[in-house]
């Protein structure tokens, strides 16, 4: 068995005459849609990729929907596996929204982002499970403060950076640990307050963009599973396991083979 990945929508490579359905219909192959997480959006883009490949005479076994929000996962399963039947189609799997697949590690940021790191190089493959922007007193930062926390705060904003350092040392839970500290605007700190930096361990990195352009910027980042993200690879494979019917794909396979 081949498996084939798609590079987008069925109609990506148009521009070229190769598009997704053109290359499934050259190798002779079958086709699963996997799409986002909705019910009347996710039908119309599933329904929108099939009526490509329908002419392009390509078979579609089914649709795998991924990102499904955990708290309406029973409806929109029931009510996609309804809406798709109606069309024709099987849903093979439904697959809950996982954060641990979207959450970036501090050195994914730095490297997309191309930031100069200051210090801390030995613990960028921390994630980062939430990002601040420390614009506000240093008594309303600590409240947003939580499990794997990104501090973006100007150079020049010592009080801040003090308390994402403070929080990180004396905080003997890992639930208020802070992950990593992006300086904006190209400003650093005195020497006094590097030193401190340095002896917390806290990745730190500089960029001469300004706070909010940086945080629009991680807001919108898409990163991948990489071949060496160990956790990732499992937690995905944990999530194929339980929400897929992979039973099913293959029984049709089968069928295909057998005709």
């Amino acid at each position: 068995m081949i498996i084939i990945e798609g590079t987008g929508h069925a109609g990506v490579g148009s521009v070229v005459d190769v598009s997704n359905a053109d290359v499934a219909a050259l190798l002779g192959s079958k086709v699963i849609i996997v799409s986002e997480g909705g019910i009347g959006k996710c039908i119309d883009e599933i329904m929108l990729n099939k009526a490509l490949f329908d002419v392009k005479g390509v078979e579609v076994l089914g649709v795998i929907v991924n990102k499904v929000l955990p708290e309406k996962y029973d409806r929109v399963k029931k009510a996609l596996t309804l809406g798709l039947q109606h069309k024709g189609l099987r849903l093979l799997g439904c697959i809950p929204k996982d954060p641990l697949l979207s959450d970036p590690t501090v050195e994914q940021i730095q490297q997309k982002l191309k930031l100069k790191v200051l210090c801390g190089k030995a613990n960028m493959q921390k994630r980062v499970c939430n990002t601040i922007v420390a614009a506000m007193e240093p008594a309303n930062m600590v409240e947003h403060i939580t499990s794997g926390t990104l501090v973006l705060a100007s150079g020049d904003r010592v009080d801040n950076i003090m308390v994402a350092v403070t929080s990180h040392l004396i905080v003997q839970s890992r639930k208020k640990k802070v992950v990593g500290i992006i300086l904006t605007g190209g400003l650093v700190p005195d020497e006094k307050i590097l030193r401190l930096l340095r002896r917390s361990g806290i990745p730190v990195m500089v960029s001469d963009q300004e706070t909010y352009k940086i945080a629009g910027k991680i807001d919108t980042m898409v990163c991948k599973i990489e071949k060496t993200d160990v956790e990732k690879i499992q937690e995905a494979r944990s999530l194929v396991k339980r929400y897929v019917d992979v039973d099913e794909i293959l029984r049709n396979l089968e069928k295909i083979d057998n005709k």
